[in-house]
């Protein structure tokens, strides 16, 4: 009788304890990680925190991808203007904040909240401020089944800088090399507007801000897992600290 009453109280501790050692551990692990709560980055001579959420970004301290960053920024972005006199290319808003934005172009994305199912490029109208999140990347590749013209990603920017004052565009490095190369030549052309590069830093979720990227003459690489250097074109009314007057 004693020894099935020591046998019990010995099987309680070795079960329960570990589960209950392992619930705990994980209730401080989801406190810490939860969406909107996190480490930040460095934009010019501000922090900005990241934007955390478990689709296509992950949490601390596992691998977060660059939509870390450009939800932060879009999110900064959007709170600047009316619902009416925003537009988006490509359809990535409604996935984390849907009806924040009025007009969603994107001729792919079966999401509900897309107004317009129609290419960028043909789109017709004139809009206060644009954003596009990991989007014009695709443009002029032979993604979703398309012909693939290089020269499409040019006629694009050229749209973007005359369909709106403002606009934040982002995308990841590497992805479509001609995108990129384009940028870097014809960003001294456009007025007002910023050219804004964050690179993965060797360890852990560390993103840092490039300030000198004529030096680097290598293409960017993408991958494997989701980018290692972001892209950030934006002109607007002081969003970031650092833009040009």
């Amino acid at each position: 009788m004693k020894r099935g009453t020591g046998q019990k109280k010995t099987l309680t501790a070795k079960y329960l304890k570990p589960f209950f050692l392992r619930a705990y551990k994980a209730a401080v692990l989801i406190k810490t990680i939860r969406p909107g709560i996190g480490k930040s980055f460095k934009f010019g001579s501000a922090n900005v925190k990241f934007y955390l959420n478990g689709k296509n970004i992950n949490f601390p301290p596992f691998r977060m991808t660059e939509r870390s960053i450009e939800l932060a920024l879009a999110d900064m972005f959007i709170s600047q203007y009316r619902y009416e006199d925003l537009i988006e290319v490509g359809a990535v808003s409604p996935y984390y904040w849907p009806r924040r934005i009025k007009t969603i172009v994107d001729p792919y994305d079966t999401h509900p909240l897309v107004t317009h199912r129609e290419d960028w490029i043909t789109h017709q109208g004139k809009y206060n401020a644009i954003l596009s999140i990991s989007t014009f990347e695709h443009i002029g590749l032979s993604d979703y089944g398309l012909v693939g013209d290089l020269e499409k990603s040019d006629i694009a920017l050229s749209k973007l800088i005359s369909s709106a004052s403002d606009f934040l565009v982002t995308w990841p490095a590497g992805y479509n090399n001609y995108l990129d190369q384009s940028v870097l030549k014809k960003i001294p052309t456009w007025p007002k507007v910023n050219l804004f590069v964050w690179e993965r830093g060797t360890t852990g979720n560390k993103w840092e801000e490039i300030h000198d990227i004529n030096k680097r003459k290598n293409k960017f690489t993408y991958g494997p897992y989701w980018a290692n250097t972001l892209f950030v074109l934006y002109r607007g009314p002081g969003l970031l600290s650092s833009s040009k007057d």
